[in-house]
């Protein structure tokens, strides 16, 4: 049943740039939304009267490892739940996803243990890491205080699992998850983990689940998103939240696709987006699920894919909200667009994507794919208006903004898809109008009598670059009308004389233009665009 695996599941991530929530986009994008139940559901049922888990299971986890699948699933005994005391670990393994999970007998595989921050276990994450040969989990560690954080755990067989140190590895910050952060779904790329996790401002209140990010190099020590959360209720599907995330990497493309649950009011269904780079999500448009599965209420669960086929083991609830474990099927069927932009800008460990206008990229769609032909076509929208075709094309962003970078891709049986990311294009810093000693973006006589008055009246104090003084190259940038590599009155009387007499131009001065213009000019605050 589990045995030691020799291969682990663990795909490249991709770097993650860029943030953004887009909330509808062309139905023409998604493929696995058309699922099917499959098998002899319930796959997982609850247990016997009595015992840990005799009234809910939830699948959290699954892996697929040397032709055996492997799922770590929360147990409860007690409905309605406490939502701190009451949840703890079972593992199960199958031969076969249409038949039903076997429980191993020395469940539950991570019990509660007295004495300890985290009194209960609600929601996680189990990956296998190759080189150690070893199983990491990730699980919202339940407190006393109703608070809930992410803590961490190793295991060498994937049942017996020693908790890291006596304290999480990651706890809420921000007034957005104040109340807690669990139920995470991590995927590790060769060098850094990323987690999805579900936070919350107050445990009691179902209208403020969020979805947010964070990534870490060591599984132990977490940067957040700074735009966390990365996906929030809302759009057509109609949510007032968002929760229990469930990210699956295609790494042939490096795109991603994420299963959550909805919640409209007492109803709990599930919703389906993707994203190239984990942090720029978009909705299906046909959001919720919940008609592809039936019931009323149904929470996202884990999904794994095999060849051209997505395997979910979701969680329904029955109107006594006893929880079990269903199998169900979906096809990839529509092309998966992909691209890359060069240069890769913005900090470690996220990268997002920004530039100074003008902003020069290069787009590339190489990674495209389709399941059943080849891509014929590929359109890009920069977002600024402009728009192009072809597998590799450059463009520059010439004026600031957000801008959405969109891919569509047609591939030989005329079927499309979409994929897009988010372009942050600031000003140029340090652009000045050579001569504006008042920087009032003119340069007209009150700017020579602003060069005089500094210069021998101390009125302004200072000049606007560098540290203020005459000296400093950028001033004599900014103000050298000469040129002499100096700033003195022969320049106030240049700047004179180039207003009233039509004196020579400032040597930085724009050919072409009939004032001055705006330039780059080290050390200078930025004055114009």
């Amino acid at each position: 049943m589990f045995s030691h695996p020799r291969n682990a599941l663990c795909s490249p991530l991709g770097v993650l740039v860029t943030m953004a929530i887009i909330s509808s986009f062309e139905r023409s994008l998604w493929s696995q939304v058309e699922w099917t139940v499959s098998g002899s559901n319930p796959v997982l049922q609850v247990g016997d009267p009595g015992t840990w888990d005799s009234t809910r299971v939830f699948a959290n986890s699954m892996l697929k490892e040397d032709g055996e699948y492997k799922l770590w699933y929360m147990g409860s005994p007690t409905n309605p739940y406490d939502f701190e005391l009451d949840w703890q670990v079972g593992c199960a393994s199958s031969e076969n996803l249409d038949d039903p999970w076997q429980k191993i007998n020395a469940n539950p595989c991570f019990p509660f243990q007295g004495g300890r921050w985290d009194v209960g276990v609600f929601g996680l994450s189990v990956l296998h890491d190759s080189a150690t040969n070893s199983y990491k989990m990730w699980y919202g560690g339940a407190r006393g205080n109703r608070k809930v954080s992410i803590g961490y755990a190793t295991s060498k067989d994937g049942l017996s699992w020693d908790r890291y140190s006596d304290h999480p590895v990651m706890e809420s910050e921000n007034s957005w998850e104040f109340g807690a952060i669990t139920e995470p779904s991590v995927v590790f790329d060769g060098e850094k983990y990323w987690m999805w996790y579900t936070g919350r401002i107050n445990t009691q209140d179902s209208s403020t689940w969020r979805i947010g990010l964070a990534a870490s190099t060591d599984g132990i020590n977490w940067t957040k998103h700074p735009g966390n959360p990365v996906l929030r209720p809302g759009g057509s599907e109609n949510s007032i939240s968002v929760l229990k995330p469930q990210v699956l990497f295609d790494g042939s493309t490096s795109t991603f696709e994420m299963w959550y649950t909805i919640r409209r009011g007492d109803i709990r269904e599930i919703g389906y987006a993707t994203s190239l780079d984990g942090v720029t999500w978009v909705k299906y448009p046909g959001n919720p699920l919940v008609f592809v599965f039936g019931g009323s209420t149904t929470l996202s669960g884990p999904v794994i894919r095999e060849g051209s086929t997505y395997h979910m083991n979701y969680n329904p609830l029955t109107v006594a909200e006893q929880g079990t474990v269903t199998h169900a099927t979906a096809p990839w069927t529509l092309p998966k667009a992909s691209f890359t932009i060069s240069p890769v800008t913005g900090d470690a460990p996220f990268f997002d994507i920004t530039g100074v206008a003008p902003f020069d990229i290069t787009v590339d769609a190489a990674r495209s794919v389709s399941p059943a032909g080849d891509i014929v076509n590929y359109r890009w929208d920069f977002g600024d208006g402009e728009t192009a075709e072809g597998i590799q094309v450059p463009h520059t962003y010439t004026r600031p903004g957000n801008f959405l970078l969109k891919l569509t891709v047609t591939d030989s049986a005329t079927r499309t898809g979409s994929v897009a990311r988010l372009v942050l294009v600031t000003k140029p810093p340090h652009r000045q109008i050579p001569g504006d000693c008042n920087q009032d973006k003119n340069v007209d006589i009150t700017d020579a009598v602003c060069i005089l008055g500094t210069l021998f009246l101390g009125q302004p104090a200072r000049f606007p670059c560098g540290d203020g003084t005459p000296a400093h190259a950028a001033n004599r940038s900014l103000f050298d009308w000469q040129p002499d590599d100096a700033v003195d009155i022969s320049d106030a009387v240049s700047l004179l004389r180039f207003l009233f007499l039509g004196g020579p131009r400032h040597p930085l001065a724009i050919p072409g233009m009939e004032t001055a213009g705006c330039v780059f000019i080290a050390d200078c605050p930025s004055l114009c665009p």
